[in-house]
């Protein structure tokens, strides 16, 4: 280049003369930010003989995209559960339980929450 900021192999072929770009927008609009609160619902299954079947008592986290925990809850006794008022946005779900000691547990990425809407989820969790 003719000011010497970018260093080539072969100096000698530069022989280009200055470029004019036009910028402007056409077409959508990027997308705008989500923005409201939804839910993540569901219920909590173990497999522990290869058949899942309902468990109750299961913790559910949700975490947002750096990681951290926005939301908690436990299933109950008929392993229903629900995460409300969430912002609009991606998150990460984990379940988890123990059962005599074994630890089961399930990890779901991408799980998308939009405003005034139910993101219906079904956890099954399996041995670590």
């Amino acid at each position: 280049d003719s000011w010497d900021q970018v260093s080539e192999t072969d100096e000698t072929n530069n022989d280009s003369s200055p470029v004019a770009v036009e910028v402007s927008q056409e077409g959508e609009p990027p997308p705008t930010p989500p923005s409201g609160s939804g839910t993540i619902a569901g219920e909590t299954w173990v497999s522990m003989t290869g058949f899942p079947v309902p468990h109750g008592r299961t913790d559910v986290r949700c975490l947002d995209e750096e990681g951290q925990v926005i939301a908690s809850t436990t299933s109950d006794d008929t392993a229903k559960y629900a995460l409300s008022d969430l912002p609009a946005g991606i998150y990460t779900v984990i379940g988890e339980t123990w059962i005599d000691g074994v630890r089961y547990s399930r990890t779901l990425d991408g799980v998308v929450v939009d405003d005034n809407k139910t993101t219906v989820l079904l956890i099954i969790l399996y041995r670590d």
